[in-house]
């Protein structure tokens, strides 16, 4: 219902057009950064949900904007999302710190920390309404759907050290790992943001907004931890038109 509801919707904007203005082709650069958050555990409140505890990452993206008119636009835009860090802590219990013990003397003889990191590529269309067209500073709202390519590196560095020490159990063959690994999924990105220019040719922008990916269950380890990918961003970009076409 959602997806049938946003394509009514490109489809009801396609028919704002006011042809007594002049059309343009603009390349669109942005970049900022964005945070994760939703519920922090699961069911049971015993198991960390994955997504919520990524520390804040950069974004980047970049597309082509066809001006349908001075109210309206269409953008195609590919961008890439990276979280090079997760942490959740309980108390003084932090989930990926490790410390090993040796097996007859119960002295601890190595510690660590294990990695987790994030990584979304997505390319999605995104339909841009503009507020006030005649002045420098012009406010829009934009909606846009996206395929995306999620993945999360988990670094298990337990096993290698607990391999390296020669104290691995009998079903300790190969690394464990607990977390959602790939996972294509439809987006979903509502949002706002302003252009200021002096001129339609060169502007720059600011734009937030909401990031929700459909995230697939069957990707999940646990059934208890499963989720959808849930993000507020940031970007501060430039908008370059290279392409005017006559008046209509």
């Amino acid at each position: 219902m959602k997806t049938k509801g946003l394509i009514l919707l490109f489809l009801f904007l396609s028919l704002l057009t006011f042809s007594q203005f002049e059309q343009k082709v603009s390349i669109n650069i942005s970049a900022g950064m964005f945070k994760t958050f939703g519920y922090e555990t699961g069911e049971g409140d015993y198991d960390p949900l994955q997504m919520p505890h990524y520390r804040p990452g950069p974004i980047a993206e970049a597309g082509i904007q066809y001006n349908i008119n001075r109210r309206l636009s269409v953008m195609v835009s590919a961008g890439i999302m990276y979280s090079g860090s997760w942490s959740f802590m309980t108390g003084d219990y932090d989930y990926l710190h490790y410390t090993i013990f040796d097996p007859e003397t119960e002295e601890p003889i190595a510690e660590g920390i294990n990695k987790l990191n994030l990584f979304n590529l997505q390319a999605g269309i995104f339909p841009k309404f503009y507020l006030f067209p005649s002045k420098k500073w012009n406010p829009y709202l934009f909606a846009g759907i996206s395929m995306n390519f999620t993945s999360a590196k988990y670094t298990n560095n337990w096993w290698k050290d607990a391999d390296r020490l020669g104290v691995l159990g009998p079903d300790d063959e190969v690394p464990y790992d607990p977390f959602l690994e790939k996972n294509n999924g439809l987006g979903f990105i509502p949002g706002l943001g302003v252009e200021y220019g002096q001129t339609d040719r060169l502007r720059i922008y600011m734009s937030t907004g909401y990031y929700l990916i459909a995230l697939n269950e069957k990707n999940f380890k646990n059934e208890l931890v499963i989720e959808n990918f849930n993000a507020f961003f940031i970007q501060l970009g430039v908008r370059l038109a290279f392409l005017k076409s006559k008046d209509l």
